[in-house]
């Protein structure tokens, strides 16, 4: 009888474990899918504005567009191992493709628009994903994946069209109305975005000490005060402006680097998140 409660004992104790490693593993897969899926969208928005670029008149642009669209196939491949997690994005990659060979032949505006709705596309993937996806995960990963999906990721959208419109203006050496108006309206959201992002992400760095670095205050303030330097320079010297002196790359790096800096923060929920699930 001993033996027999012995190995029910043992067969219960080892289905948990393996319970739990699923989980965990599951987890851990909902995590690098995101990742994956900020990586296409990351190559998608350099190729919008790297093609706005060379299309109003920065020839060297032309290169670094095709490095961004290997970019953005490596992604599309590395999401399909995610399939049985979500595959979204499957239907993704004919419309791609179709939009890489016909950016350069069609007027850059309506290329710039075009890739602009395949991003808004991902957008909608990932605000999906973490509804659906992500209800059922610990609190931490509720809120982080979020603040990616939801805060992050639009945030450097909105940054990612000031760079890739203002430089095309800043290759071309003047504005149009109608761009100054989009301008103003991308300007506008990512100054609401960083209002709600950088509160909200302090909360949970503050909240979780053991899962995030210290230094995510400063990484936050950085964000801002970078944040505010480039609104400020879209907004006195390319807005409404002729005879534009500025150098369109330096522009668009400048866009770059503040991207690039937002997705530290990016990278700080997942590391907060996988470091969760695997304590």
């Amino acid at each position: 009888m001993k033996k027999v409660i012995l190995i029910s004992l043992l067969f219960v104790l080892n289905l948990s474990a393996f319970s739990l490693f699923g989980n965990s593993k599951q987890e851990l897969e909902k995590v690098e899918y995101m990742n994956e899926l900020k990586n296409l969208i990351v190559a998608t928005q350099k190729t919008r504005g790297l093609t706005n670029n060379y299309m109003n008149g920065n020839v060297v642009a032309m290169l670094l567009v095709h490095t961004e669209r290997k970019e953005m196939k490596k992604s599309l491949q590395a999401l399909k191992k995610f399939s049985d997690l979500d595959d979204s994005t499957l239907v993704l990659e004919s419309q791609l493709i179709t939009l890489n060979k016909t950016a350069f032949k069609q007027d850059s505006h309506k290329s710039f628009v075009a890739y602009t709705v395949m991003i808004e596309k991902m957008l909608a993937i990932g605000n999906r994903f973490v509804a659906q996806k992500m209800k059922d995960s610990s609190e931490l990963s509720q809120k982080a994946s979020r603040m990616m999906m939801n805060n992050i990721l639009p945030f450097t959208e909105n940054i990612g069209k000031i760079r890739g419109l203002g430089s095309g203006v800043v290759a071309r050496t003047y504005s149009k109305n109608s761009e100054d108006k989009q301008l103003m309206s991308f300007v506008n959201a990512v100054q609401n975005l960083n209002e709600v992002e950088a509160p909200n992400m302090k909360v949970l760095a503050f909240k979780y000490p053991q899962f995030y670095s210290k230094n995510v205050p400063e990484q936050i303030e950085d964000v801002s005060k970078d944040t505010r330097a480039y609104i400020s320079l879209t907004e006195t010297k390319v807005i409404g402006k002729k005879n534009i002196k500025l150098n369109t790359n330096a522009y668009f790096n400048q866009g770059t680097d503040l991207i690039t800096k937002a997705l530290k923060l990016f990278d700080e929920n997942a590391n907060a998140m996988k470091k969760e699930i695997n304590n």
